[in-house]
């Protein structure tokens, strides 16, 4: 997405992830936990640490994705590298992370917003993980070299005052 922004290819997107670029911005516009999504036919503790976490067998977003870099980053402040989780498959949308949860073919730490449905139809539980909260940043991001049309911008100006921001 912030490729495409930096190609001129789109104007606006949203993403997972704050880069260090200058040319681009980030307004940030909403917070979401990450949370450890299993199967409701995975027998499971409803409570667990993060040292339980490489015991499961676990699927990954693929590298690249905001929503394994901030796992990466809260389980690296656990000791706890990629590396060492049980992984059996790596799958590039959270959609199809959520699809193979549903299948009960392992468990991921993925946005709560993500797996929300398949909270509600009964088909994901959320386990809490108790040595660890993550909290996840989702931004507007824009080149910081152009201006926006005005209906952008006007989008823009909708989606930041639902979080108190402002352009």
């Amino acid at each position: 997405m912030t490729q495409s922004i930096l190609n001129n290819e789109i104007l606006l997107g949203c993403v997972g992830a704050h880069l260090d670029s200058n040319k681009l911005q980030f307004h940030p516009f909403m917070d979401d936990d990450l949370v450890l999504a299993a199967s409701t036919k995975r027998i499971l503790n409803q409570r667990i640490t993060t040292r339980t976490l490489v015991e499961l067998p676990f699927i990954l977003r693929e590298e690249g994705s905001g929503t394994r870099k901030c796992m990466e980053q809260y389980l690296s402040e656990k000791n706890i590298s990629v590396e060492q989780l049980n992984t059996c498959a790596v799958l590039g949308s959270s959609t199809a992370v959520t699809e193979a949860i549903k299948s009960n073919l392992g468990v991921s730490i993925l946005s709560r917003q993500a797996v929300k449905d398949g909270v509600e139809y009964g088909q994901i539980q959320t386990i809490d993980i108790l040595d660890i909260k993550m909290t996840r940043h989702f931004y507007a991001v824009t080149s910081s070299k152009r201006s926006l049309p005005h209906h952008y911008h006007a989008f823009l100006k909708y989606l930041l005052p639902s979080a108190g921001k402002t352009v």
